[in-house]
């Protein structure tokens, strides 16, 4: 599991974050500018820490539309 930087005009209109499964691994898609890169490198360490603890599926159940939350 992993954030990812994705431009604007590949994210759904309203969306900032959505989850996706890219190549069986589960990928935070974040839009451009809404997070800084030290951010994104410090929640990646703790997304890894997650996934070896177990607390989160290594691979993505649902292989299906990636699901989205508009604000």
């Amino acid at each position: 599991m992993r954030v990812e930087f994705v431009p604007a005009e590949k994210m759904p209109d309203g969306c900032n974050v959505v989850l996706l499964n890219v190549g069986g691994a589960h990928v935070v898609a974040v839009r451009e500018r809404q997070m800084t890169e030290d951010l994104r490198a410090e929640v990646n360490e703790l997304l890894e820490g997650v996934v070896a603890c177990g607390l989160w599926p290594p691979h993505p159940v649902d292989t299906e539309t990636p699901r989205s939350r508009p604000h």
